[in-house]
């Protein structure tokens, strides 16, 4: 029940990043970029899944593997069990340094996102800057690209 509460507020909070804000493209992204993060962190497939463009691209920077669109968001469904088992615990999920450059109907957005928890008995600590590429697609922004970068322990 505590889980479909947060699923259903999640989704009412992304409902307005729906819309187009004409006045202010740069907000309208960013407020996109905000519930990308939040429905991330919980693992909200149908949140994840109304964000992303219909071609969208995942570039793992750890390993330089090309990810489908189905295959992430069969990845985001098992790491939703896992988050529902305790298997894996979000203590933190944190993105910094936001940068929105526009380029008509699209942007490309470079940021820093530090995460840490608990993956099958194990602490982890993640430092990550990310490159996306968001596209506004029937009326909507849209995540179409991702790539990431590890970066070095402080």
């Amino acid at each position: 029940m505590k889980n479909s509460i947060a699923i259903c507020v999640l989704l009412l909070a992304a409902l307005p990043v729906l819309a187009t804000d004409a006045a202010d493209p740069a907000r309208a992204v960013e407020a996109a970029v905000e519930a990308f993060g939040e429905a991330f962190a919980v693992a909200d497939v149908e949140a994840l899944d109304a964000l992303l463009a219909t071609d969208y691209v995942h570039v793992n920077g750890g390993s330089g593997s090309l990810v489908s669109r189905s295959d992430w968001l069969a990845w985001i469904a098992s790491r939703q069990t896992d988050l529902a088992s305790g298997g894996l615990v979000i203590e933190t999920y944190e993105v910094q340094d936001l940068r929105i450059d526009l380029h008509g109907s699209a942007a490309v957005v470079t940021g820093v996102v530090t995460s840490n928890g608990i993956e099958r008995g194990e602490r982890f600590a993640s430092r990550l800057r990310f490159t996306n590429l968001w596209v506004h697609e029937d009326g909507a922004w849209r995540r179409a690209a991702f790539h990431d970068s590890p970066l070095p322990d402080r």
